[in-house]
C-alpha cells in the first residue's frame, strides 16, 4: 500500500508539465484529445506488457509461492 502512495506522489510531479506540453501541441485535434491519445496509448501497451509478462494460472505462477 505503501509503494501505491509513494508512486502516486511521485507521478504527480512530472504530469503537470507533461500536460502543460501536450496542451501547446498545434494541430487538427483539441489539445484534450492528444492528452487522451497519448494516455490510451501507454495503458494499451503496458496491457500487452503485462499480458505477455503474467502467467496464465496463479496456481501455477512460480514466484507468488
Amino acid at each position: 500500500m505503501g509503494i501505491w502512495f509513494v508512486a502516486a506522489t511521485m507521478m504527480a510531479i512530472p504530469t503537470p508539465l507533461i500536460s502543460f506540453g501536450i496542451g501547446h501541441i498545434k494541430g487538427s485535434l483539441s489539445p484534450w484529445r492528444h492528452m487522451f491519445i497519448s494516455a490510451g496509448c501507454i495503458t494499451i501497451t503496458w496491457a500487452f506488457v503485462i499480458l505477455l509478462c503474467l502467467d496464465s494460472n496463479p496456481i501455477t505462477t512460480e514466484h507468488l509461492n
